[in-house]
């Protein structure tokens, strides 16, 4: 909102000059200033930079535009908006989301964090033409982030974040054009820099770096696992061995908690698909005894003994912070419901047990 009455008032008295002595210098009527101080009418578009400079500042800064927003308040924007789509719902939000970019559309940190907002959410829509329709709407936010930011590390997330959208929309060949990709077993830039931290002798310092980088790998290795899982010809019971002991070596559950639970259910659905239902159902247990614990606590990432000088970098590099990009119902609700809405999964779950367990997981949260 535009604060130009309440401007020209503080920036008048801060002079020490009344409304007449402002009003001979524009060459305009004291009763023109006293509307402008009012919010009655504002001062002609030609006036602003005589008006500006008089006051020793920017037009910008006249009429109270922030072209750019700081970090802290595009959080507390998509932290606003996360809470009220569980309010009004997601159409409603993504109308003020239109509008807060239109009023910002130069802020590429906001723009970004506003098309992952839309990724985030867009599956509460369910699969049709809504979900694709903000699915574009995202990929187009990415695209002008990518084309016109200066910022590298903002567009590199931006073009990832633009994979996202292009893969959930069904666009596998064009993900792979616009993402970059090598061949050569080359070291990776961390395992570079590593060396160079190693030299410096800052144990403290290179420590919280490594963890940093060990972490980081740790998720996308395993990440890369669970896509093997699912090749056809893919040996995914050893694929899928390999990946539960990093899980377990790293404790994965207490860093990381989304990304143990994607795991145990996918491995829960290999399982089923095979028809071995015991198995199956082991791994859903295991899945919503983890998700009863976090439905008390919290999704965060967090560190653990090990990694224990990671949460500045969390706090520091993601948006949120370790908390999840989503408000904490509706992301144990969508966990929950990737079981029990599953309908292929009704014989693994078709156990006392597990029963048990289920309706213990719907009083949490009174589902």
């Amino acid at each position: 909102m535009l604060k130009i009455a309440e401007n020209i008032y503080q920036r008048r008295k801060e002079k020490n000059i009344t409304q007449e002595e402002l009003a001979d210098f524009m060459m305009v009527t004291k009763a023109s200033v006293s509307k402008w101080e009012t919010g009655q009418s504002y001062p002609d578009i030609l006036l602003l930079p005589k008006l500006a400079t008089f006051f020793n500042v920017t037009v910008d800064e006249l009429i109270g535009y922030e072209p750019q927003l700081s970090l802290e308040q595009i959080k507390k924007i998509y932290e606003d908006f996360s809470k009220d789509i569980t309010k009004d719902g997601i159409d409603d939000v993504i109308r003020d989301i239109k509008l807060t970019i239109n009023q910002y559309y130069s802020c590429f940190e906001l723009l970004y964090y506003m098309g992952a907002l839309i990724v985030n959410h867009c599956d509460l829509v369910g699969e049709g033409d809504k979900k694709q329709e903000y699915l574009k709407y995202a990929n187009e936010i990415f695209k002008r982030v990518i084309d016109h930011s200066k910022n590298n590390t903002l567009t590199k997330k931006a073009l990832n974040m633009r994979g996202v959208c292009l893969l959930q929309l069904g666009q596998a060949k064009e993900t792979i054009e616009i993402l970059p990709s090598s061949d050569e077993l080359l070291l990776s830039t961390e395992c570079l820099l590593a060396s160079a931290y190693l030299q410096t002798q800052e144990d403290e310092f290179v420590d919280a770096k490594l963890q940093v980088f060990i972490l980081k790998n740790v998720v996308e290795l395993v990440t890369l696992l669970l896509m093997k899982s699912n090749l056809k010809n893919d040996n995914w019971c050893a694929t899928c061995e390999k990946t539960e002991d990093l899980i377990e070596t790293f404790n994965l559950v207490e860093i990381n908690v989304a990304m143990a639970l994607n795991f145990y259910l996918a491995l829960a659905m290999h399982y089923n698909k095979d028809k071995n239902f015991n198995l199956a159902n082991k791994y859903i247990e295991k899945y919503l005894q983890i998700l009863l614990e976090r439905g008390k606590q919290s999704f965060e990432i967090k560190g653990d003994q090990y990694f224990n000088k990671i949460d500045n970098w969390i706090e520091d590099n993601l948006l949120l912070g370790g908390k999840p990009n989503r408000n904490h119902e509706i992301v144990y609700s969508s966990y929950l419901d990737a079981v029990i809405k599953n309908t292929e999964l009704e014989n693994s779950i078709d156990f006392d047990s597990t029963k048990k367990l289920i309706e213990k997981a719907k009083d949490i949260i009174s589902y």
